[in-house]
């Protein structure tokens, strides 16, 4: 996993410069991320990161941090 991908899509999805994202950044709390913009988020950590995150996993993250360990623990191709 490229790791500086991640935080690129994040960043893009979150319209930030990569630079600005913190790991203990709060989706919700922080960015004001709703439901549907948070979906749209994963699924470009998914095609930054070539894998499949759990969708029961994914909506148990809260934090930019908690979606890099959920990525960490996801396998390429992994079907969610």
């Amino acid at each position: 996993m490229n790791e500086d991908a991640v935080i690129a899509a994040v960043a893009a999805e979150l319209g930030v410069a990569p630079k600005a994202v913190r790991l203990e950044g709060d989706f919700q709390k922080d960015y004001g991320i709703d439901s549907l913009d948070f979906v749209r988020l994963v699924m470009a950590v998914e095609v930054a990161a070539g894998l499949r995150i759990d969708d029961k996993a994914a909506a148990k993250v809260h934090t930019i941090g908690e979606l890099l360990d959920l990525v960490r623990m996801s396998e390429p191709g992994q079907t969610g």
